[in-house]
């Protein structure tokens, strides 16, 4: 019994590494990934008011059909950039924000 079940424990095991390696969470090529240099002020955004709760990634989120599009330091520089370097954790409810779209080149799933 104990043979049995480490067999399966290490088929589940190998099945996760090899997914991870293969797949993992990051769907997507480096080549996907928005550069440091590239300048969000050439790209799309939208004006959002902010409700209770929400927050820069939830937003952004939401904005992008669940799934965050870059990562957390590039929306955020992005955002500041888009709203004269207000910080995310500065945000206000029921204030409006410029928030970044990204294209579907730019997205990176999570």
């Amino acid at each position: 019994m104990k043979k049995t079940l480490f067999f399966i424990l290490f088929i589940l095991l190998s099945v996760s590494v090899y997914y991870d390696l293969t797949e993992g969470t990051l769907t997507g090529s480096m080549e996907d990934k928005p550069s440091p240099s590239d300048n969000i002020d050439d790209g799309p955004a939208v004006e959002v008011t902010v409700e209770s709760g929400q927050t820069l990634l939830s937003i952004t989120k939401k904005l992008h059909d669940g799934v965050l599009p870059a990562s957390v330091e590039i929306i955020t520089r992005d955002f500041k950039q888009l709203n004269d370097g207000i910080s995310p954790d500065r945000i206000q409810v029921n204030k409006p924000y410029q928030f970044p779209l990204y294209s579907r080149r730019q997205e990176l799933s999570y």
